[in-house]
């Protein structure tokens, strides 16, 4: 029995080395936020990360009559559960992916959804675009759910608001010296994700404002600043890459 629970227990280490990294998780965070910034700035000041104030805005469409502009909010939603059903497919149909972990095609689905949203024209195509990068963020959240064993997500704070503040409490009033660790894991998530946010307001304003091209200005390349997020998650794709060939040479060197 206690072979077979520290083989367990090393299964569970290598899977956590794969797809916990706390720096894979602030790459997902600080995408979160860039992706935030731009649906905000961008495409009509909306959050598609989180669904919660479309499902209110929707109950609100609904009780005024007005069905037509609440199909502008059920939209998104239905995106948003679409991806997470799609990851969860995906996770469960690993033994077909025999070079990629299947956590990097999810990253490849997504890079290629908001390439698809850059795009779409800005104003016009807003819904689209709004609904692309629900499904985005909810691809991301399905897959992605633990830092060092811990459960987090990446594309909206509150939650991780909340884990952080009570690990701090257990740590600082219960003496709990474990969750020091902890509590500055969900922070520094939480940090990152400004640092995305922060990161693209500045991309949107500097196209927006400054940067020209011949005869073409800076605001009809307002789209594309989502294509910032794209080399984010390729660095996430790189970094899931590593981790497994690493956790490969590894097994390897223990097989000799």
């Amino acid at each position: 029995m206690k072979i077979e629970k520290r083989r367990a227990n090393k299964k569970q280490n290598r899977d956590r080395h794969i797809s916990e990294s706390f720096h894979v998780a602030a790459i997902l965070a600080i995408s979160g936020g860039y992706m935030d910034a731009y649906t905000y700035l961008v495409r009509g000041e909306v959050f598609a990360n989180a669904q919660t104030g479309n499902i209110v805005l929707l109950g609100i469409k609904i009780m005024d009559g007005k069905i037509a502009e609440a199909a502008n909010y059920l939209i998104p939603i239905m995106a948003f559960a679409v991806g997470i059903l799609m990851a969860e497919l995906i996770r469960n149909k690993d033994s077909l992916f025999q070079r990629a972990d299947w956590r990097q095609i999810v990253l490849i689905i997504e890079i290629s959804a908001l390439i698809i949203a850059a795009f779409l024209p800005v104003g016009s195509m807003d819904t689209p675009a709004n609904t692309l990068i629900s499904f985005v963020s909810a691809l991301q959240m399905g897959s992605f759910r633990y830092v060092n064993g811990n459960a987090f997500v990446s594309t909206m704070c509150t939650g991780n608001l909340r884990s952080g503040t009570q690990c701090l409490y257990h740590h600082v009033f219960k003496g709990d010296k474990a969750m020091r660790t902890r509590w500055m894991h969900y922070y520094g998530i939480i940090f990152f994700f400004i640092a995305g946010a922060a990161m693209g307001a500045w991309a949107t304003h500097q196209l927006s404002d400054g940067i020209s091209i011949g005869n073409w200005y800076a605001a009809q390349f307002s789209g594309q600043v989502i294509l910032g997020s794209c080399l984010l998650l390729a660095v996430a794709v790189w970094r899931v890459r590593e981790r497994k060939g690493q956790n490969q040479r590894m097994k390897n060197r223990k097989r000799m």
